[in-house]
This record gives structure tokens, C-alpha cells and sequence, in this order.
């Protein structure tokens, strides 16, 4: 897959992303957000690709896609998974080409 860039006004990181379009939510490892000082907005309960209900803290980060930007995206996240899910949450914000025999996603805002 692709990368997707997610910073806060004072870092930048860049991470393998998978395109997730039943996911409501974006996830990020939280060991990334820790790096980008990313603030925490709110602790709440959610459920997915975890087994049962847990509870996550929300962040607040800008995506960005080469030159284009969603600013302060609320994404979820995740102790435990080690890639970027992009949920609808932010792919029904796109313009979005999927090329499964290319296992390549074509992004456009």
C-alpha cells in the first residue's frame, strides 16, 4: 500500500496505511501519536477489530495525502496494531480509486 502522513503542528510522521471501508473510524498506532505529541481529545468506548468493547482515547491529528491536507481529524488509538486504518470517517471525505489487481489505492481530495 500507499503512505499516509500524519502530524500535528509540530511533527510529522509517515506509516503503512490499509484502506478500511467498513471502518467508521481512522486508527493510529498510538505509539505514533505519542511521537507527534499528538493532543488527546477524549476517552470513549469502541469496537472492531478488537475482540469485544474497549475503551480508546481519541486524537486529534491533520492527514495529509502528498500535498493536500484534512486538518483535525479525530482518529482512534490503538495499543495494539502497528499500521494506519483509514476508516469512512475519512475516506467518505475523499476521492477514493481502488486497483485490487495492483493492490494500489489512488487518492485524491
Amino acid at each position: 500500500m500507499g503512505v499516509v502522513a500524519i502530524r500535528d503542528k509540530r511533527l510529522l510522521t509517515a506509516l503503512k496505511q490499509a484502506v478500511d471501508t467498513g471502518a467508521d473510524a481512522t486508527v493510529v498506532p498510538i505509539e505514533c501519536l505519542d511521537r507527534i505529541q499528538a493532543p488527546m481529545t477524549v476517552e470513549m468506548w469502541a469496537r472492531g477489530k478488537w475482540e469485544g468493547s474497549r475503551r480508546v482515547n481519541l486524537f486529534l491529528v491533520d492527514v495529509h495525502f502528498g500535498e493536500s491536507v484534512l486538518p483535525h481529524v479525530q482518529v482512534v488509538g490503538d495499543e495494539v496494531g502497528d499500521k494506519v486504518i483509514l476508516g469512512y470517517d475519512v475516506l467518505n471525505k475523499l476521492k477514493l480509486l481502488l486497483d485490487s489487481p495492483a493492490a494500489v489505492a489512488h487518492v485524491s481530495i
